[in-house]
């Protein structure tokens, strides 16, 4: 007589309904793990900005600034969200705009979805000391887990410094 080997139909019907289970409760801690790394990636992403445009300006010995750009990423905009983008420039006569002989240097309008920042300021100029004078705040990062601990922010100093906002009080409202 021979054995035939495999499963039974109940066995499969288990397995499958014990793979759907912990199937179902992943889903909802990916995604949220997915939130969280576009928040972390544009929260980097501004850092390195940042970063670069202190870095340009004390190399260069001059002002350069970064601002909230417009749409096609060619000059800074007031009336523009942070969400839209953003652009580094060199800013040698301190007016915020990007005059002729001024370079940008960088563009980032390519931002994450379901991210957004909120700054008071629609700049931030470093001086030739690597200063901010002026353009002290805080960013504020949030999506749609906005509530508290979820919330992430960028703290910039009046000497340029920055760094990661450690308490709910020095963080913002997440605007939408």
């Amino acid at each position: 007589m021979k054995q035939h080997q495999g499963f039974t139909l109940i066995e499969l019907i288990i397995t499958i309904a014990i793979a759907g289970i912990l199937t179902s409760m992943a889903v909802p801690n990916f995604s949220k793990l997915m939130q969280k790394n576009k928040m972390t990636s544009l929260h980097n992403e501004l850092l390195s900005s940042l970063s670069l445009t202190r870095n340009l300006a004390i190399s260069r010995g001059s002002f350069a600034t970064l601002c909230k750009s417009n749409p096609a990423g060619t000059d800074c905009s007031s009336s523009a969200s942070w969400n839209d983008g953003w652009i580094v420039f060199s800013d040698k006569n301190n007016d915020g705009t990007v005059d002729s002989g001024e370079d940008i240097i960088a563009v980032n309008n390519n931002l994450p979805k379901g991210v957004t920042i909120s700054y008071a300021k629609n700049r931030v100029t470093y001086g030739a000391q690597g200063y901010a004078q002026g353009y002290s705040g805080t960013f504020t990062f949030c999506d749609q887990r906005a509530s508290g601990e979820e919330k992430k922010g960028m703290v910039i100093s009046n000497n340029g410094h920055i760094r990661v906002a450690t308490s709910a009080t020095e963080l913002g409202e997440c605007q939408n």
